[in-house]
């Protein structure tokens, strides 16, 4: 029970730091710093996207491949009409 109280204190008073500005926070401020981040998230989600689409293309072209391939074992005579 104590680690608890003093968690909650603890994370109380880095709050209140955050709130108060922390001093010199660097060049780029709090809002431009959530633009950022709110950027680089957007940014790894379409990426995301990106790479799902591209490796469901690749199993559609190898999962055609495979059919192709088993309908020309079940032809027996290996042309392709």
């Amino acid at each position: 029970m104590r680690f608890s109280i003093q968690y909650v204190v603890i994370l109380k008073q880095s709050n209140w730091v955050w709130q108060q500005g922390m001093g010199a926070r660097g060049v780029i401020g709090d809002r431009w710093s959530m633009r950022i981040l709110w950027a680089c998230a957007i940014g790894s989600a379409a990426s995301l996207y990106m790479v799902a689409a591209e490796r469901q293309a690749q199993n559609r072209q190898r999962m055609l491949a495979e059919e192709l391939k088993a309908m020309e074992a079940e032809s027996g005579n290996g042309e392709v009409v």
